[in-house]
C-alpha cells in the first residue's frame, strides 16, 4: 500500500482534532485526521437509545458561544444552527421555593422571581446583566481563549488576562481578593439568598472547578458563565456541531479517515515524522508521513506511552506521564422518556411551558446539600446517599425549545446529572457503580 504525505497528521478526530484540521486546512496546509472510531466528533456525540429519541451522552450545552472560532471558521456556512433557550436555569427548594433564572435573552426572569424571597436584592443578576453582550464575550475570551503566558515569564496574579479584563470592565466591583477567594466566599459577598448560592455552586462544580477551591472563584464561576452566554445548544444535538466543523475541514481540503487507529508515531532524530496505522485499521499498516508535524489530539498517556514508546523518551519524563491522574470528576447520567415535563412541588408556577428552564437544580436548600454530596463523593468515595440532604440533581431538558429531540407528545428528560466518584476510586470498587 502506497505511503501518503501531508503537512500535518492529526491523531484523534474528536472536537480538538477536527477543529485543528479545519484551521490548518483553511490556512492552506494539507492535513489528515485519523480517528479510531467509525465517526468523528468525540464528546460532541448524539445517540438514539430508542429510535427518534435523541440524547447527548457527553456534552449537552454550547459552552463555546464566546469562542472566536464561529467567526473565523464561518461555521454557519457548513450547517451550524443554534437554538437559543428562553430560560437556561432554575432552582427549587425542598419547601417549594422556586426561581426561574431565565437566560441571556431573558435577563428579567431571575430578578422577578428572587424578589419574592429576598425583597429584591440580587447582586449576581446585576453583575451578569452588566457584563452582557460584548463585555461578557471579552471576559470569557480572556478566561478561556487566551494562550497562557510562557513559563519563563514572572507575572503577578493581577496580570492574568481575565483579571485585567474584569478590572477594566467593572472597576467598582473588582477586588484583588477575588484572586484568593473560593466561589463560595465570592457568592457570600454577592448574594443574600442561600438557595441561589447553592444552585450556582452545584452548577460550577458540574462545569469545572469546585466552588470550595481557594483562588478559583472566577474560573469556577466562568464555567457557568460559558453556558449562560451560549444560552442554548446546537439544533438537533451536539453532534450537529461536530458535523459543521467536519464539513468546514473537508471543504478546505482536509482528509478525515475513520476506523483508522494509529499503531505507532514514527520518531526519527528526536522528531515525530509520521504514523503507522494499526493492523485493524481501514488501511492496515499504512504509513502516513507528516512534513511539518504530527499532532496528537488524544490523551497524553496514550500518546507518549502507547504510540511514541519509552525508547524515545527520557525515563524521568516517562514516569511523569505515568503519574498523570486521568480519574477526574465523574458524572452519572440518567435519561428518561416521559409524556409530561417534570412538575415540581413549588409555591408558584415558576416554570410555565413557554419559559421552562432547560436545567433545574433540585433540591437547592442550603450549603449543607453541597457539603454532604462533596463528602460522599470526595471523602467517602461512594455514591451520594439517597436522601434529600445528600442527593441534589441537575435535571436537564431540551425538547421544549428543540422539537427535533423527540417525537410529538413526548419529552426526553436528559441528562439528569449526579456527581459520583470515578468508578476506579469507589470504595466498593468499579462494579459498585
Amino acid at each position: 500500500m502506497a505511503d501518503e504525505r501531508f503537512d500535518f497528521v492529526i491523531v484523534g478526530g474528536g472536537h480538538n482534532g477536527t477543529t485543528m484540521a479545519a484551521y490548518l486546512a483553511k490556512s492552506g496546509y494539507s492535513t489528515c485526521v485519523l480517528e479510531s472510531r467509525p465517526e468523528c466528533g468525540g464528546g460532541q456525540e448524539n445517540t438514539e437509545p430508542v429510535p427518534g429519541f435523541r440524547i447527548d451522552p457527553h456534552a449537552t450545552y454550547l459552552y463555546g458561544g464566546a469562542a472566536p472560532g464561529f467567526e473565523q471558521l464561518e461555521l454557519w456556512k457548513y450547517g451550524y444552527r443554534q437554538v437559543y433557550y428562553k430560560s437556561m436555569f432554575g432552582l427549587v427548594t425542598s419547601n417549594g421555593e422556586a426561581v426561574n433564572s431565565g437566560g441571556r435573552f431573558s435577563p428579567d426572569f431571575e430578578g422577578t422571581d428572587i424578589s419574592r424571597y429576598t425583597g429584591g436584592s440580587n447582586m449576581r443578576a446585576g453583575f451578569v446583566n452588566a457584563m452582557s453582550g460584548e463585555q461578557m464575550r471579552e471576559l470569557l475570551r480572556a478566561m478561556f481563549w487566551t494562550p497562557p503566558y510562557p513559563t519563563s515569564m514572572d507575572i503577578e496574579p493581577t496580570d492574568l488576562p481575565w483579571a485585567q479584563a474584569m478590572k477594566k470592565m467593572m472597576p467598582g466591583l473588582w477586588s484583588d481578593r477575588f484572586l484568593e477567594m473560593s466561589l463560595v466566599e465570592m457568592l457570600d459577598e454577592m448574594i443574600d439568598w442561600e438557595p441561589l448560592k447553592v444552585a450556582q455552586c452545584f452548577a460550577a462544580w458540574y462545569c469545572g472547578a469546585h466552588p470550595l477551591w481557594e483562588g478559583q472563584a472566577l474560573p469556577s464561576l466562568g464555567g457557568t458563565l460559558l453556558a449562560g452566554y451560549g444560552s442554548g445548544a446546537p439544533r438537533g444535538g451536539m453532534h450537529t456541531y461536530a458535523h459543521s466543523i467536519i464539513r468546514c475541514a473537508l471543504a478546505h481540503g482536509a482528509r478525515l479517515l475513520t476506523n483508522s487507529p494509529v499503531r505507532e508515531i514514527i520518531v526519527q532524530d528526536g522528531k515525530a515524522r509520521g504514523v503507522v496505522l494499526h493492523e485493524d485499521a481501514s488501511f492496515p499498516g499504512k504509513t502516513i508521513w507528516a512534513d511539518k508535524a504530527v499532532i496528537s489530539a488524544i490523551d497524553a498517556q496514550a500518546t507518549m506511552l502507547n504510540l511514541v514508546g519509552k525508547d524515545h523518551l527520557d525515563p524521568s519524563f516517562t514516569q511523569r506521564v505515568k503519574d498523570i491522574n486521568l480519574k477526574g470528576g465523574s458524572l452519572y447520567v440518567i435519561s428518561l422518556i416521559t409524556r409530561e415535563m417534570p412538575k415540581y412541588n413549588a409555591d408558584v408556577d415558576a416554570f410555565p411551558m413557554d419559559g421552562y428552564p432547560s436545567c433545574v437544580v433540585y433540591p437547592s436548600d442550603s450549603y449543607e446539600n453541597l457539603y454532604a454530596q462533596t463528602r460522599d463523593v470526595y471523602s467517602r468515595k461512594t455514591a451520594p446517599e439517597i436522601d434529600i440532604d445528600h442527593m441534589t440533581l441537575m435535571v436537564c431538558t431540551h425538547d421544549q425549545y428543540d422539537p427535533t429531540r423527540c417525537p410529538d407528545g413526548y419529552h426526553v428528560i436528559s441528562p439528569i446529572y449526579l456527581q459520583m466518584p470515578p468508578p476506579e476510586y469507589d470504595v466498593d470498587g468499579p462494579d459498585a457503580v
